[in-house]
């Protein structure tokens, strides 16, 4: 079983669960070749730049770009640290799967 940080979504140096006004997130993950590690990155309403770190879902005691085993391993983290699960659904891009996931923050989260 993994363990999670409490209530910390943070990307680059935001954590969305410090934000209040933020109630809806896009998690869109992508799945590496030849293997289930999964990448994603979060959409809570920013700017995102092309190679930007406004985006990039980031480990809360490492600092770096967190990585999941499988997609239910990306949303069991967002459920864990204060997010329901909304919907998915799925499009490709230059023959790369993109999985896009909507979250709503959870009754009594911030």
């Amino acid at each position: 079983m993994s363990s999670y940080a409490s209530a910390q979504v943070i990307m680059g140096d935001v954590n969305i669960n410090d934000m209040p006004e933020v109630k809806i997130c896009r998690l869109v993950a992508t799945v590496k070749l030849f293997s289930s590690e999964v990448t994603a990155i979060i959409d809570y309403g920013q700017e995102i730049k092309q190679g930007g770190k406004s985006a990039l879902l980031l480990d809360a005691a490492t600092g770096k770009r967190r990585e999941f085993k499988s997609l239910v391993d990306a949303i069991n983290y967002m459920e864990a640290n204060g997010w329901e699960f909304i919907d998915s659904f799925a499009t490709t891009v230059s023959n790369q799967n993109l999985y896009h996931y909507h979250f709503r923050r959870k009754e009594g989260g911030k």
